[in-house]
């Protein structure tokens, strides 16, 4: 193996892409409509509705263009709404549909069975500080 493929960011990059990955392929399976990037920006808005574009992208850590995008996807699934902010008409708002918060229980469970999946085998002690470890990297970086 070389040194890149024992660098963090490469061991960090890998597992998020299978982890997606695996997640794509199990809501295929169960027929749930949103790729793992898009139910990413769907639980934001879950748990924080009616945020603006750029507040989302921020969240999200995504830029304005890949943000838009994933937006306009789950408006034509009608799982989000764009609507104009009343205190300032350049700014538009995103919420979730009804839809949106009825596909939200049929996720959860892929979610918890993805979860146990990827971390079987892992002790809680070690799941901490790889935690920790990829926070503080995170906040070096902000």
């Amino acid at each position: 193996m070389s040194f890149s493929e024992h660098s963090l960011g490469h061991i960090a990059e890998v597992s998020s892409r299978l982890m997606n990955n695996r997640l794509n392929q199990r809501f295929n399976d169960n027929d749930i409509p949103v790729t793992a990037e898009q139910w990413a920006i769907l639980n934001i808005l879950l748990e924080e509705d009616g945020l603006s574009q750029n507040k989302l992208a921020r969240l999200a850590v995504k830029d304005h263009t890949s943000i838009s995008r994933l937006i306009d996807h789950l408006i034509k699934k009608e799982l989000v709404k764009r609507n104009t902010d009343p205190t300032d008409r350049r700014t538009k708002l995103i919420y979730v549909t009804e839809k949106g918060k009825e596909l939200q229980l049929g996720v959860a469970q892929q979610i918890q069975d993805q979860i146990a999946a990827e971390l079987k085998g892992i002790d809680q002690a070690s799941l901490q500080i790889c935690s920790d470890v990829l926070t503080q990297i995170i906040q070096n970086l902000k």
